[in-house]
């Protein structure tokens, strides 16, 4: 048909192509030289408007055509501004909280430990003084060695009483004197009464003391009591009155 558009001509829409494409340009041109005259609020709305534009275009360039190459600018720019109209996506930046710090476990008052008190010790408690054991009798006797009165003296009760042939101090021999128990004194020390109580306590089974003169020994009587003798004279040969004398102190009973 003369006059008319053949929609089967092949150069009648290269032409519709091409009158596009300047079209394009000149908008673009127009569109350019009003970014740079307006202020930037205008910026978003402009470049909006030209893709809509380009992309009606680019559309009705590809129905005209019938399937034929869009045009690479075209697609171009619609990829741009596509991407320019991208909003920019911020992501919130996650920042990991520090625990907080931990708070110290509560201490027990530990107890109040008491000082270790220190106690002098005690002085030990001294011991009574026994009293003086008192002197019952105190004397010089003759034990006679004939058998007869005097050959024994008894001391528990003063004055001493004779005996015959006994009592606590009696005529042995010529040579000793007997008790029911006696205890040689080692030293020339007189002795007190508990001296001569431990050596008698020391000393068992005898009976017999030397009657040599400056002989000292422990006695004790029938009646518990402790003596002391010290010999000082004798006269064995003498066959009339062979006798030993004697220096004798009996202590009482101690209280």
């Amino acid at each position: 048909m003369t006059g008319g558009r053949d929609d089967g001509d092949p150069s009648a829409t290269r032409n519709d192509l091409d009158a596009g494409h300047v079209r394009n340009a000149v908008l673009a041109g127009r569109i350019g030289r009003l970014v740079l005259n307006h202020p930037p609020q205008l910026y978003l709305a402009l470049v909006t408007g030209a893709a809509l534009a380009l992309a009606g275009a680019v559309t009705w360039a590809a129905l005209a055509g019938g399937g034929s190459t869009p045009d690479p600018v075209a697609a171009v720019t619609t990829t741009t501004t596509a991407a320019a109209e991208r909003p920019t996506i911020t992501r919130p930046t996650t920042t990991t909280a520090e625990p907080p710090p931990a708070e110290p476990a509560p201490t027990e008052p530990s107890p109040t430990e008491p000082a270790p008190t220190t106690t002098a010790p005690k002085p030990p408690r001294p011991r009574p003084t026994p009293a003086p054991v008192e002197v019952l009798w105190q004397g010089t006797v003759k034990v006679r060695g004939d058998g007869g009165p005097g050959s024994g003296w008894f001391f528990d009760q003063p004055p001493p009483r004779e005996g015959s042939s006994l009592g606590d101090l009696a005529y042995g021999d010529a040579t000793t004197v007997t008790s029911d128990k006696v205890a040689d004194l080692p030293d020339d020390a007189v002795p007190d009464q508990a001296r001569c109580a431990e050596l008698l306590n020391a000393t068992a089974g005898i009976t017999r003391a030397s009657s040599r003169v400056g002989n000292a020994f422990c006695f004790t009587t029938r009646g518990g009591r402790v003596g002391h003798a010290v010999v000082t004279g004798t006269s064995p040969r003498d066959p009339l009155d062979p006798s030993t004398t004697l220096d004798v102190v009996v202590w009482d009973l101690a209280r």
